[in-house]
């Protein structure tokens, strides 16, 4: 087992990964990581997640909270899928992500991609959830005072250490 992150907490404030690339000032972003753990009775809770291995189940959760007192419009939430890690289908939350391969084009679950056969014929493939690498809310108001939560489960593959978001970072961006 190694280590999957050195704090199950990040606090990102000022943006410039682009995990959060679209978040505007004083829009406070906390991204959290736990284990998912099932006991006997099939109940769920959540552990730290500091250490993982692979078929672990890891659920990042991220909470936008305003802390003005302007309304911010066209917040687009976003969460990051590390490498080493796989999305688990159906645990966003809440329902409506969109999916990333790079970051910056997003599309309905599940991606599809066109692939030209040998013979010319194109076909359309599911995109393994592997190649996920970021899930996106496009959840048009954040009110003053508000907090949004957003969440999504990935399945550890590797016992390599997969990059983690950036701590303290900070959004930049603009009120629509």
């Amino acid at each position: 087992m190694r280590k999957f992150l050195g704090s199950s907490l990040v606090i990102l404030s000022l943006i410039s990964g682009s995990a959060v690339a679209q978040t505007p000032q004083n829009v406070v972003v906390t991204m959290e990581v736990k284990k998912v753990a099932k006991g006997e009775d099939g109940k769920e809770t959540m552990l730290s997640a500091e250490q993982a291995k692979p078929g672990d189940i890891l659920q990042y959760t991220a909470t936008y909270a305003n802390k003005t007192k302007k309304i911010w419009r066209d917040l687009e939430a976003t969460i990051p899928i590390p490498t080493y890690t796989e999305y688990v289908p159906g645990s966003s939350r809440p329902a409506g992500a969109k999916a990333s391969l790079d970051g910056q084009k997003f599309q309905s679950i599940p991606l599809r991609r066109k692939v030209t056969q040998a013979d010319g014929k194109e076909l359309t493939q599911l995109v393994p959830y592997g190649e996920y690498r970021s899930l996106r809310w496009f959840t048009g108001k954040l009110l003053e005072n508000q907090e949004l939560k957003f969440s999504t489960r990935v399945k550890v593959l590797s016992n390599e250490a997969p990059a983690a978001p950036s701590a303290e970072k900070t959004g930049e961006g603009s009120k629509k």
